[in-house]
């Protein structure tokens, strides 16, 4: 019982210092990085279309026209990969009119390729996120689309609200 009293302090102080060491070496440690950029925007966005689809009153339901939104043209020497995301940005105003709203969204390339895959923007969500991957090189530019998708309106809607869209270009 005796050996307990004095290997108990000694034990304690051991892990103490080990204990302090770790701790001081995970706040001190630091990390050196490389960071290289375009010297400028790595992607500019710019609007290609909007949905439009004819006047709404009473309760309807419909499908989508294919409708191309933004036009997407990546610095050239960017060699990263980005993530595109598509804001729904009146989604308030738009659940008075619709029960729902499903807009299919698709980022394709300049030759009409898919690019990534597809994913529904609707009144719950109100974001998407595509991503585009460098791999062999950017094309000359992609568009971001409406390829399909669905709306019922609300009974007794008296006017439709467009849906308004918002989109931003990171870095992956």
């Amino acid at each position: 019982m005796k050996r307990w009293k004095i290997w108990l302090p000694i034990l304690l102080v051991i892990m103490a210092i080990a204990g302090g060491s770790f701790a001081y070496t995970y706040l001190t440690a630091t990390q050196q990085i490389s960071v290289s950029g375009t010297g400028g925007d790595i992607a500019t966005v710019t609007a290609e279309g909007s949905p439009s689809w004819g006047a709404l009153s009473g309760q309807q339901a419909g499908s989508l026209p294919v409708t191309s939104l933004f036009r997407i043209v990546v610095d050239s020497n960017y060699t990263g990969n980005l993530l595109v995301s598509v804001y729904l940005t009146n989604s308030g105003d738009l659940v008075k009119v619709y029960q729902h709203l499903n807009m299919k969204m698709e980022l394709v390339d300049s030759l009409g390729a898919e690019v990534g895959r597809v994913e529904f923007l609707t009144l719950r969500n109100g974001v998407v996120t595509l991503q585009m991957d460098y791999g062999t090189g950017w094309k000359a530019y992609y568009l971001v689309k409406i390829t399909g998708g669905s709306f019922n309106t609300l009974q007794g809607a008296t006017a439709g609200f467009a849906p308004s869209f918002y989109c931003e270009v990171t870095q992956r």
